[in-house]
């Protein structure tokens, strides 16, 4: 059942990038000037405070809710592979705390976390 479930997940996955990847300039992940971003980018790169994020990490679309949902997946598909608009709180994206977004790290972690029964995203910085 386990590797149904990570089959299911990465099914997922390459469907929402095939989405992301096909969607055209005028659908609701529009460009940006920040392009596709470097497996690296640094936190110290925002202008954003820290204390944005609030609880445990991977409310990426910043929804007043702060729930984990689907959608904080789509946002960082389509930020990390589309030109999406990048995440209003940065360490929310950075959901395995490792203080870089690492497109396909931190894609893995929230899927595994949403379907798989991995573990929940840390804790948001002090």
């Amino acid at each position: 059942m386990k590797k149904f479930k990570v089959a299911m997940a990465c099914l997922l996955l390459c469907s929402m990038i095939a989405i992301v990847s096909n969607a055209d300039d005028t659908d609701q992940l529009p460009n940006s000037d920040i392009g596709i971003i470097d497996e690296t980018q640094i936190f110290e790169d925002t202008t954003l405070p820290l204390p944005c994020c609030k609880f445990i990490r991977g409310n990426v679309d910043n929804d007043p809710g702060d729930d984990i949902d689907i959608n904080d997946l789509l946002y960082l598909v389509a930020y990390c592979y589309k030109g999406g608009p990048a995440p209003e709180c940065m360490p929310e994206a950075d959901v395995d705390g490792s203080g870089a977004i690492e497109s396909a790290v931190d894609i893995e972690y929230l899927i595994n976390y949403m379907f798989n029964g991995g573990p929940a995203p840390l804790v948001c910085p002090k």
